[in-house]
């Protein structure tokens, strides 16, 4: 598999031509995401909304890959059956009619075996595994944003009943309700009426 990493941030894989290059992604926004995922657990009302956004840009960023990988692993595995068929059709009747002679039965396993030792069947496989291996890498960060999402948005959920229950009970035991973040603490009016008018000289 080429999945060579160049400035921790760009991903090179084979495209399913050879002659085609190599296909560059860039995973900053991906490996950004993924650093950020411990604080899921710390998640609260203010931090919630830029985080989620950050999981959920990062998750369509990687299900576009995906797709790219895709196409080019249909385009491997095209470029590996026109190998195999050429290897069948043009070099399998020679072998086959070359190990008659020997003595050799030709079978399955002959033919499996040629198929193997061809070079540009080789290449073609090489690089149709080295995709599928890459969609299988990428869609495993997409599961990863996807429960990071939820955990954030959940922790945030049990934060805010937390708040709720704790502003209750101040409230039930005679005690100021605690200021909020969104709240801004204001002195009351004052209250003169019980002594106006009650003063002796």
């Amino acid at each position: 598999m080429t999945d060579l990493i160049n400035n921790l941030s760009l991903l090179e894989i084979p495209r399913g031509d050879a002659d085609r290059g190599l296909l560059q992604l860039d995973m900053s926004l991906i490996y950004q995401a993924e650093g950020r995922i411990s604080e899921t657990r710390v998640a609260n009302p203010a931090t919630a909304a830029e985080l989620t956004a950050t999981f959920n840009e990062a998750c369509n960023t990687a299900t576009k890959y995906i797709a790219w990988i895709k196409y080019e692993i249909l385009r491997a595995r095209r470029n590996y059956d026109l190998a195999k068929a050429t290897v069948i059709i043009d070099k399998l009747p020679e072998e086959a009619a070359r190990m008659k002679e020997a003595g050799i039965k030709s079978n399955p396993d002959f033919r499996e075996a040629l198929i193997s030792r061809d070079a540009e069947c080789r290449q073609s496989k090489d690089i149709w595994d080295a995709l599928e291996a890459t969609k299988t890498f990428i869609e495993a960060k997409v599961k990863t944003f996807e429960r990071s999402y939820w955990d954030a948005k959940e922790n945030v959920k049990k934060a805010t009943m937390a708040s709720a229950v704790a502003t209750s009970i101040t409230a039930n035991a005679g005690y100021p309700a605690p200021i909020q973040d969104n709240q801004v603490q204001t002195l009351g009016e004052p209250s003169y009426g019980s002594f106006i008018g009650k003063a002796k000289f």
